[in-house]
């Protein structure tokens, strides 16, 4: 089996999680999607678990939708929302990135897409993700929002939503 050292080589949440097997003296995490429920109707907050048991220099809220950093620099996330579609509905789907501060919250990044049924199935999976390079401090944190929330994969074996955090410099 290859052993993965770069975001590019690795295209599952399985893979992800061995890049977390290596020390590192910067921080880093890597979170998978848990079953939770929508907040407003359509919209909710995905709600992670820790996958790796390696978490460094960083923190996940208990409640498991807030992922903290310690230290401040530029930080490295990759999110990927995996949707499982009814093939039979033009369905509206996306994925948006929230930074927190302690003065107000900024939808930092997103990815939109509109699915269109083609009948030739139940069902499709529609697989929604984004690079984001962010500069955060300590006190700051990242919440990941999804539409339509229900159609959102939350298997945990193996992991279609996933979010890796990676602190890329100071």
């Amino acid at each position: 089996m290859k052993t993965c050292i770069s975001v590019q080589c690795c295209s599952a949440g399985a893979e992800m999680s061995k890049l977390f097997q290596f020390p590192s003296s910067k921080a880093s995490m890597f979170l998978a999607a848990y079953n939770s429920t929508p907040e407003n109707g359509k919209v909710g907050v995905i709600l992670w678990r820790e996958e790796s048991g390696l978490e460094r220099n960083m923190s996940l809220s208990k409640n498991g939708a807030q992922i903290r950093v310690n230290d401040q620099g530029f930080y490295l996330v990759f999110v990927q929302a995996s949707f499982r579609v009814p093939n039979v509905n033009r369905e509206n789907l996306w994925l948006k990135l929230v930074v927190h501060y302690p003065e107000s919250h900024n939808q930092y990044s997103a990815v939109f897409t509109t699915h269109v049924g083609t009948q030739s199935s139940d069902e499709i999976d529609v697989v929604l993700n984004k690079p984001v390079l962010v500069w955060l401090r300590p006190g700051n944190y990242l919440t990941v929002l999804t539409h339509p929330f229900d159609l959102v994969e939350r298997e945990s074996n193996p992991s279609s939503t996933f979010l890796t955090v990676f602190k890329y410099s100071d």
